[in-house]
């Protein structure tokens, strides 16, 4: 199934179901996004998509499918855009890492 992606036509990997408006919010844990995004790994596999708000995104989950992305594959991944619901998290750049609990 292809659809759009900023402006031009790839392929996206599976994931949950989006509601309008508030994409797949209401299925977040928002204090610990990781926690929701390891359960989504767990069903989707290791590169999945999601939606906060308006905002669709690709989740890697696990060392293989970062290393593939930012080291193999960096290019492609230069340009990601500002994800306010992690501001809290390493600073904003769109990562999440859990601290030990």
């Amino acid at each position: 199934m292809s659809r759009s992606w900023n402006g031009s036509s790839h392929r996206l990997p599976p994931g949950p179901k989006a509601l309008p408006l508030i994409g797949n919010l209401h299925q977040m844990d928002l204090k610990r996004p990781y926690r929701t995004m390891l359960q989504f790994s767990k069903q989707y596999g290791p590169v999945y998509r999601i939606q906060l708000g308006w905002q669709k995104m690709v989740v890697l989950a696990g060392y293989e499918a970062v290393k593939e992305a930012l080291v193999n594959q960096g290019d492609a991944f230069a340009d990601r855009p500002h994800v306010p619901i992690f501001d809290d998290q390493r600073g904003g750049h769109g990562e999440v890492i859990p601290s030990e609990e």
